[in-house]
């Protein structure tokens, strides 16, 4: 999708806007985050990905309701993420649930947000440690994953 390589590419703005400008570049990111959201069924995973790292390293805020929206969306489409784009898309989905973690208040939309971002740890993360096991996986991808765990609260029965 465009919407994530349009987002990468403001988010390079963050780099050199000045201050004045942040709030209008806060306004693009939040339009193309509800685009996006509206269009998850299009998103290919690496283009989910790409989003996701975007909004997590320019520390953009994403809702919890929208956030639960793209964990369901990976979980839709699990079959067709590789483990470097597994491992990439829950650290950053980790990453954002920890902020809003911090900034907002605990309700049952919070708690269903934590359900499904967990669900899509367990879901994406299945084929990442016997792959580790294997030794086909490099030590900060398993870290990534290790962390992403952690933080998504996965509980694998494994």
């Amino acid at each position: 999708s465009g919407l994530s390589a349009a987002a990468f590419a403001f988010g390079q703005c963050f780099e050199v806007a000045e201050v004045g400008h942040l709030r209008y570049l806060q306004k693009i990111f939040r339009h193309l985050r509800l685009a996006s959201v509206s269009s998850l069924p299009l998103f290919l995973p690496r283009e989910i990905v790409s989003m996701l790292r975007t909004y997590a390293r320019w520390q953009i805020s994403f809702e919890c309701s929208h956030l639960r929206k793209v964990a369901d969306r990976m979980i839709a489409t699990r079959s067709q993420f590789d483990i470097e784009n597994s491992v990439a898309g829950l650290h950053a989905l980790a990453t954002l649930m920890q902020r809003n973690a911090v900034r907002s208040v605990s309700s049952d939309a919070t708690a269903a947000t934590w359900e499904a971002v967990s669900d899509a740890g367990r879901s994406l993360l299945a084929p990442v440690w016997p792959a580790a096991r294997s030794n086909e996986v490099d030590m900060q991808t398993l870290l990534r994953a290790l962390e992403s765990a952690v933080v998504l609260q996965v509980h694998d029965p494994e």
